[in-house]
């Protein structure tokens, strides 16, 4: 039987939307176990073998990766195994707008190693040096530390922590350079360059040509790493933007649509209502007017 944990379980307070745990195992197998979070892990020390969906990998210190939610893994062949899990929540800790998304590693660490992962085409993960590992765990007592304390503003401090430790990891990755993540590499940074361009005129074919793949080879990776198309992602990009400019009074429908990079109101108008369920209008007025 498969174990299942949720992050209200694991939290310290109930609705928390982070959780911090350090784990040594003397064992040499830790049970197969699933969970409705995101997990970033860190190897501090030892080496085993991380089943993922019944495929095996070896890891060992010094290597980041990231546990989608609701995939089963566990851990085999453990040797002074030592890592550091961080379960959390992206919706509620990285904001619509964060310049995070900017980052190409980004990407790499969060959607698309993983995505490969799965499918065999394993490229090289993240790995830091013993200084890179000694500065990311200084990132992890703060966390820990607010936590711990819940000082006034805590939960801001939680957000700005987690965000200077992902961004971090990112910058790291994506600084690699390495043969073997190159596929990673031209992937996220087509991403990276929606998430910094939505609001300009982007076309299929100039993304393709980015990633150096065909327009189809382009749409059957992004799908596999996102399950959407490019264009389905930039419309959802340009659609999250734009429930923060709706919060401006100030700022009409049509000129959210173009802010954005729609140029047709009535297209964003349809588009919006099929994302969520109302019309940009009734979105302003139920934010607004509570």
């Amino acid at each position: 039987m498969v174990r299942r944990y949720t992050l209200d379980d694991l939290a310290t307070q109930p609705g928390l939307a982070l959780h911090v745990e350090h784990s040594v195992f003397p064992e040499r197998s830790f049970e197969p176990h699933t969970h409705d979070f995101t997990e970033l892990v860190v190897v501090q020390h030892g080496r085993a073998m991380h089943v993922v969906d019944d495929r095996a990998y070896p890891v060992s210190a010094g290597d980041v990766f990231v546990v989608q939610p609701n995939d089963v893994h566990a851990y085999r062949d453990m040797v002074g195994l030592d890592i550091c899990s961080i379960g959390f929540d992206p919706e509620l800790l990285f904001d619509a707008d964060s310049d995070l998304f900017g980052i190409p590693g980004f990407h790499m660490l969060f959607h698309l190693e993983p995505a490969f992962r799965r499918d065999h085409a394993l490229p090289s993960r993240l790995r830091l040096t013993k200084e890179q590992i000694h500065y990311v765990i200084g990132f992890v007592e703060a966390i820990e530390e607010e936590l711990s304390e819940r000082a006034p503003g805590y939960v801001a401090m939680l957000r700005a922590h987690f965000a200077l430790l992902v961004g971090f990891l990112a910058r790291n990755y994506t600084s690699r350079g390495d043969n073997a993540s190159e596929r990673l590499v031209r992937m996220s940074r087509v991403v990276a360059y929606i998430e910094d361009h939505y609001s300009e005129p982007l076309t299929l074919d100039a993304l393709a040509e980015m990633a150096c793949m065909s327009r189809n080879t382009l749409i059957r990776a992004f799908r596999r790493c996102y399950g959407t198309t490019p264009m389905d992602y930039l419309i959802r990009r340009r659609l999250r933007r734009s429930t923060e400019l709706l919060l401006r009074r100030e700022a009409t429908v049509t000129e959210v649509a173009y802010a954005v990079g729609f140029s047709d109101s009535s297209y964003y108008a349809r588009q919006f209502r099929r994302r969520y369920g109302r019309s940009p209008s009734g979105y302003r007025r139920e934010q607004l007017n509570g």
